[in-house]
């Protein structure tokens, strides 16, 4: 018999043809010694991946989960630790409505800040807050265009996060919300639902300082996901702040997601290069897939159900 040190005290010993015993022997003679702790044979360790086996027609067309998680449908952005829990999202958007893809049961129907009303679906061939949405939460379950085949869906970021449906944008659009409108929606997500994450794909359109804009956001960074001690001492944990950097190209990250506790998102193609709409500039923080329109678009996500999405019926 031969044996290698693995360590200071344990030890791999080789069977021989001249030792004239069976392994399993061999292991039971050293296991029944009171100087050994435990001998066993060295079977082969028969491993199996926790992740999720993904059929996904739209392997292709979602570039933006495949280049972060690596090698596509061998590990996924759902095996990571922690995506059984429950993560609040508020989508600060045109509307958000339920899809196979984003059941109701995962979408909170906060308010309608830009029309004042108790509805915050998005109007026809409107779709812009789904496809965020869509990015963020889809659920990988069933697309029409498959039928009720299971697995036939969008894959996200995490299927287990539940959409706020902020809406900030009118149905009709020639309006548009006002300051204190946008700024109280805001607040509301950060007081009523104790938000997460703040999702945003929006710009002010002139580029001014707005104090409570930047307040309603800066108390959700630094006070925002509270948690308390065993005195009830309060912590804050602090919302992080999304937002895209802005479609003005050169010039420069727009407002309010260049304020210092937001994060700005650029927009690269699938190269790797920075798409020409994409702003950017020192405000810039980081960047991320997308697409354009136009038939270079090529970037898939969510869509309103049948003839009400921005990709309309014939």
């Amino acid at each position: 018999m031969d044996r290698k040190i693995l360590k200071s005290n344990v030890f791999k010993i080789k069977n021989t043809n001249s030792s004239n015993y069976g392994i399993l022997d061999i292991a039971n003679l050293f296991h029944n010694l009171n100087e050994v702790r435990y001998a066993f044979p060295d079977f082969i360790a028969h491993l199996e991946k926790d992740n999720y086996i993904l059929y996904d027609f739209y392997n292709n067309f979602q570039y933006h989960i495949k280049e972060v998680i690596g090698e596509y449908n061998i590990s996924t952005v759902w095996d990571f630790a922690g995506l059984e829990d429950t993560i609040l999202v508020a989508v600060l958007d045109d509307g958000i409505t339920s899809h196979e893809d984003l059941p109701t049961s995962r979408i909170i129907q906060a308010y309608d800040f830009a029309d004042l009303d108790d509805n915050p679906e998005p109007p026809e061939h409107v779709s812009h807050g789904m496809c965020c949405s869509g990015i963020l939460a889809a659920s990988h379950t069933f697309d029409s265009a498959f039928g009720d085949l299971s697995g036939s869906g969008i894959i996200s970021m995490n299927p287990n996060i539940k959409i706020i449906n902020i809406k900030i944008f009118c149905d009709d659009i020639k309006d548009s919300i006002t300051i204190a409108n946008l700024a109280t929606a805001i607040n509301y997500a950060f007081n009523n639902y104790n938000t997460d994450v703040f999702s945003n794909s929006w710009h002010l359109k002139k580029d001014t300082t707005q104090p409570l804009i930047e307040e309603a956001f800066y108390n959700a960074y630094n006070t925002g996901r509270p948690y308390y001690d065993e005195y009830g001492v309060p912590y804050f944990r602090g919302c992080p702040i999304i937002f895209g950097a802005g479609n003005k190209g050169d010039t420069g990250v727009c407002y309010p997601q260049r304020l210092p506790y937001c994060y700005a998102v650029g927009a690269i193609d699938t190269t790797d290069y920075r798409w020409d709409y994409s702003s950017y500039g020192p405000d810039l923080d980081i960047v991320t897939y997308s697409s354009c329109s136009g038939p270079l678009a090529d970037f898939w996500s969510l869509d309103q159900m049948g003839c009400l999405g921005t990709n309309r019926c014939e």
